[in-house]
């Protein structure tokens, strides 16, 4: 009997207390609305609007809207980013997606354009938690990879530990619990250092869930314990409402119901006095089918049906395959066998729904990966083409660079031989010129030699001899004057040769007979040097 009572007391004073404040708020209302508009009323709204935020979070919209509204009439741009994410949260909090991402969008934008990273970065966690809620892990991961790079950069402890806590948070829904705790635990660690409460406080219930799912009820407790006693210091009856349902989940686990259902039952009402939809259904859920476990399915039925009233409204799938199979649960405890088999219908046909649209995108994604592999491999054959090409092209270029200086040096050592042939040549025609000039001499010394012989024999031979040097000089003069070194053409040279002899021995000639170049007459001839 003590439970009901002290859930009654629980709920009571909540009631007051929200009940009490909302009075005093109510009153701060009234005055912040009869200040003339300027960026002081944008920002008092604002204020307004936080305070509500743990007691109503509908009028706390609400304030947010009106301040967002001045700000832009304004043109009062540095509160707008602010303001976008606020309502972003709210919109969040109360299970309107579409527009949380709408006003996380503004935000993000809005913080990129004043240059604010740790904002922008803050802002990524937010659509983490979106994407979450709607089920798309892969983008709740890259947010979440996303905003943790730019706190590393910015080297913000802070925002590396609230980036930890999303990601263990994202491996949690993956269920792969043992790098979910990795992560909380050094997102722990950082938050205990640098004295963030409330911060340290998430990633506790964070911890206490991960625990939970691994099986260690009693680790599970002790962070949910920690963690209730650091918010209710904060007095943040929303986020005080988020430890009591997770603690009622670690209790309904250990089977202590009487425990589960009173943290369960206090967390709703103080949900549904801050219009926290998102809360409110899953403190829903758990009531109920904590009454499916104890078999008490008539006390089940209403927790079940309004559930399923408010997860229509709000089109959550992702709690409706859930809702569906316990409302079948309930019915057929009860007896209404023809509501049970409606609702299991339901289940039925939800579930495949949500498969085929897991397998579609499942599908989408592996058609995508082996696109881009198919792409890669493309890129890949092109790329390994292009450096054959690229290949043959330096190798061809290295040839004909090769080649051609071979060739220049080829060029180079004909020059150079051309030159020395020409030189040799000279020097050879020199020699030939030379010699020819001592046989000139020593033919003219023979024939002044011949007039003193009076002796006809003695005469005779040195005549003879006269006429092979007159020969011999001959042969050199048409090598050296003549093109071809190594040969003469005979024709001129016995022409030559055979006037020669006729002078020499007193002959004449035919008139008609050619002179051969150089000739001089025997008593006119002087030697050329």
């Amino acid at each position: 009997m003590k439970t009901p009572v002290l859930i009654a007391f629980l709920l009571a004073s909540s009631a007051v207390f929200s009940y009490g404040q909302q009075q005093n708020l109510d009153s701060l209302a009234a005055v912040v609305k009869k200040l003339p508009d300027s960026e002081q009323k944008a920002s008092r709204l604002q204020a307004l609007a936080e305070q509500y935020l743990t007691v109503n979070i509908e009028r706390s919209l609400s304030y947010y809207h009106q301040s967002y509204a001045l700000a832009k009439q304004l043109q009062a741009d540095a509160l707008l980013p602010e303001l976008e994410l606020a309502i972003g949260r709210s919109n969040a909090n109360t299970g309107r997606l579409d527009s949380a991402l709408y006003y996380f969008k503004l935000a993000q934008n809005g913080f990129e354009q004043q240059n604010q990273p740790e904002r922008v970065a803050f802002v990524l966690t937010r659509f983490r938690w979106v994407y979450n809620s709607l089920g798309d892990l892969e983008k709740a991961n890259d947010y979440s990879f996303q905003a943790l790079k730019i706190f590393e950069a910015l080297d913000d402890q802070e925002g590396i530990a609230l980036t930890y806590y999303t990601i263990g948070e994202n491996l949690y829904y993956q269920e792969k619990m043992q790098e979910a705790l990795k992560y909380a635990e050094q997102a722990y660690e950082i938050q205990r250092k640098l004295d963030a409460p409330q911060d340290l406080a998430a990633t506790m219930q964070s911890l206490a869930e991960i625990w939970l799912q691994i099986g260690d009820f009693d680790t599970s407790l002790k962070y949910c314990n920690e963690g209730l006693s650091l918010r209710k210091q904060l007095k943040n009856e929303t986020d005080i409402a988020l430890s009591l349902n997770s603690r009622g989940n670690t209790y309904k686990y250990m089977k202590r119901y009487d425990k589960a259902l009173e943290d369960y039952q206090a967390s709703l009402a103080m949900s549904r006095a801050a219009g926290f939809t998102a809360l409110e259904m899953a403190c829903l859920g758990n009531i109920g089918h904590v009454y499916n476990l104890q078999g008490a399915f008539a006390k089940a039925l209403p927790y079940h049906q309004e559930n399923r009233s408010i997860i229509v409204q709000t089109d959550t799938k992702d709690l409706a395959v859930e809702n569906l199979e316990a409302l079948a649960e309930a019915f057929a405890g009860v007896g209404r066998f023809d509501s049970a088999y409606h609702y299991q219908t339901l289940h039925s046909e939800l579930s495949s729904e949500i498969l085929n649209e897991n397998n579609s995108r499942s599908m989408t994604e592996l058609q995508t990966k082996y696109e881009t592999a198919q792409k890669e491999a493309k890129i890949a054959v092109q790329e390994s083409k292009l450096r054959q090409s690229n290949i043959r092209f330096y190798a061809v270029l290295a040839g004909l660079v090769f080649a051609l200086g071979v060739g220049f040096i080829l060029y180079r050592l004909t020059v150079q031989l051309r030159q020395r042939n020409r030189e040799k040549e000279y020097l050879v025609k020199e020699i030939h010129h030379r010699v020819k000039n001592n046989l000139q001499v020593l033919s003219s010394l023979l024939h002044l030699q011949s007039r003193q012989i009076q002796n006809e024999a003695a005469l005779d031979a040195v005549r003879e001899g006269q006429n092979r040097v007159e020969a011999m000089g001959l042969l050199h003069q048409k090598l050296y004057m003549g093109d071809n070194l190594a040969a003469v053409e005979m024709r001129e040279y016995l022409s030559g040769l055979g006037e020669i002899l006729l002078d020499s021995f007193g002959i004449d000639h035919l008139p008609c007979a050619r002179i051969a170049p150089g000739h001089r007459h025997r008593d006119t001839y002087r030697p050329h040097f």
